[in-house]
């Protein structure tokens, strides 16, 4: 059997999950040889920069609100395994709407993103990974202004064009909120914010609509879990890469918006 591995948190989901998952983690106290769950609604660059300097196995960044430039410095200095909890973009949930598309290709991915100016940032750094999830490839940025963009997915069968749409409400108390839908043979629709916080994700295909099972597992729970394999292997996912480059992506769309 293995040991528990130790986990430092002070946020009560990360607690909670510590509970959910005692047969393989315990609560600790100390951040040396520790799994470190971050808030990341501060500087959580710096703290992981901190949990490295202290002999932590890993760092998790629990949905990360901003990213600015110093995020970007620090880690890209950090040697220790990242995992980021985006809740919006559950590598579970992405993998079922992968499984429903059965491997068919999108001929067009749309994208409609509206949220306040203090925090369109985050939420379009989700829309565009959903949306280069299901064109099957990275993004880049073709054209566009005020608020209307081309961009083109790299995918492995050639470029898909995607369209993206951000907005910024009039009324500032909306809930932020994005549309991803992949057109063709199979259609995905991924909606998040407009009936909760959980992403629902409709898969249309010639035989009708299929609703993706509810995954009831908390989003923290799920990343704890995933943190645990990637300390014990010594190999981290590419969590931070993707963060990173979505927001590069977001940033420079941000700017043509402006």
């Amino acid at each position: 059997m293995k040991t528990a591995l130790p986990v430092a948190a002070t946020s009560w989901s990360y607690e909670a999950a510590i509970v959910e998952l005692s047969e393989s983690v315990r609560p600790s106290a100390s951040w040396q040889s520790a799994i470190v769950a971050v808030d990341g609604r501060g500087a959580w660059w710096d703290t992981v920069l901190d949990a490295q300097r202290a002999g932590a196995l890993a760092v998790v960044v629990a949905d990360p609100q901003d990213v600015p430039s110093a995020a970007v410095a620090a880690v890209t200095r950090a040697s220790v395994p990242i995992l980021v909890e985006r809740h919006r973009l559950r590598p579970d949930v992405l993998g079922d709407a992968l499984v429903l598309r059965a491997e068919t290709v999108a001929t067009l991915v749309t994208v409609e993103c509206a949220a306040p100016s203090s925090s369109l940032e985050s939420v379009l750094r989700d829309a565009v990974r959903w949306a280069a999830t299901l064109a099957g490839g990275p993004l880049r940025s073709v054209a566009g202004s005020s608020g209307m963009f081309l961009l083109e997915a790299q995918a492995p069968g050639g470029p898909v064009s995607v369209t993206l749409r951000t907005r910024l409400p009039a009324d500032t108390a909306q809930h932020p909120q994005f549309k991803v839908m992949a057109l063709g043979e199979v259609r995905t629709e991924v909606e998040w914010g407009r009936t909760g916080d959980k992403v629902a994700v409709t898969t249309t295909t010639a035989d009708g609509g299929l609703l993706a099972p509810v995954r009831y597992e908390s989003s923290a729970r799920l990343t704890l879990r995933r943190a645990v394999e990637a300390s014990r292997s010594r190999v981290g996912p590419n969590d931070i890469e993707m963060l990173l480059e979505d927001r590069e992506l977001a940033v420079q769309l941000l700017g043509l918006h402006n």
